[in-house]
Formats: structure tokens, sequence, C-alpha cells
């Protein structure tokens, strides 16, 4: 892996984010480290930051190039373009009916800065895994479960959102709404998200 890698670090709850050295673990049999090319900024980021202390990494709205794969990994492979979403467990009932938004185990994997066994992939000072990702950073660790595979012809500094901000309008639209196949769907109003070009 070459060139430098950095994260935008928080430095007090509140308070401004200064980059600073990334140094991670090798990834678990699980893992992936994915090279980011983009990064979209969520009110969920800028929300999180107040109420974090320093070394948190946040970000998760991140897509890039696999770079680095655990001996376990079969989704995904060095060299393929990903666009980067929430974490979840792959084992409770939620996760097992595909359901993964439902996780019992959501809030630790996504807002805990930590590996489900309370363990982190990033060394001191830093705190990672923010939404299985901490994508404010040169480069992520990540699970496979909350990767997607995408052309590598796309551009991915402009999917990067597309892990946050369209799981949130499809999943009102698919699973509220339950539009079916030539129905139309007008939309008066949208989050900041949908205002992305």
């Amino acid at each position: 892996m070459t060139g430098k890698r950095c994260a935008a670090v928080t430095t007090s709850p509140g308070g401004d984010l200064r980059f600073a050295p990334l140094r991670l673990r090798p990834p678990r049999v699980d893992e992936v480290v994915v090279r980011l090319a983009g990064c979209g900024i969520c009110h969920t980021d800028l929300s999180c930051r107040s109420g974090v202390a320093a070394g948190a990494i946040l970000g998760h709205e991140g897509a890039g190039i696999v770079e680095r794969v655990g001996s376990a990994v079969r989704a995904v492979q060095p060299g393929d373009a990903v666009v980067l979403s929430f974490q979840s467990c792959g084992r409770c009932a939620a996760c097992l009916r595909r359901h993964p938004a439902g996780c019992e185990h959501f809030w630790q994997l996504n807002f805990d800065f930590q590996r489900l066994d309370g363990s982190s992939g990033y060394l001191p000072p830093l705190r990672g895994h923010f939404f299985g990702q901490s994508a404010f950073a040169t480069h992520a660790l990540a699970s496979e479960r909350n990767l997607v595979r995408v052309a590598d012809d796309l551009p991915l500094a402009t999917l990067a959102p597309l892990g946050c901000g369209l799981q949130t309008g499809a999943g009102t639209v698919l699973n509220a709404l339950n539009l079916q196949a030539g129905e139309r769907l007008l939309v008066l109003a949208s989050a900041p998200s949908a205002w992305r070009r």
C-alpha cells in the first residue's frame, strides 16, 4: 500500500476536525481495506461530532477501491470498486431475514467506534468503525457485509453518498409506499441528500 494514510479526526466534542496519521491493524478474515476515492458529509456526521471525544473518525458515505481482503472475504477482491454503507452483524434474527437495518447490534456496530467484540482495527489514539467505515480518511477498514461492488468505470466520488442518502429515500418508496412498476411518484420536498448533483 503506497502513499501516506491520514484521517480527519475529532479534536474534542463539537470541536474542529484535524488531519492525523492513520494506522490500521491488518484486516481480520472477514474485513477489507478500502482506499477511499470520496466521502459525502451527512447531517448525521455533523450531529455525532458534538458527542464524541478526541480521536474519533466520522464519515459514513464512502466509496473507493478495495486494496486488501481478509482470507474469508468472497464478495470482493483487490481492485474492485465499492460503495460503503452501514454495518450489521450478519447473524442476528433481523440480519438472517435479510433486514440488516434492523440488526440487534446496529448501535454498537455503527456508533460505538468498535467491532462487535469491543476491539478496534484502528491503532490508538484513533477510534474508527463509525458506521463500519469511518470514511473521513484515505483508507477505511470495513466488513464485506457493508460493501456494494459497483462497475469500475463509475465515478466513485459521486457514488459515495449513495450508501446513505439513496437508502433513506428508497426505503420509503419501496417499503412504506410499496410502489409497483409503472407507478409514478412526485417528490414535493426532499432531504439535503437529494440536492447533490
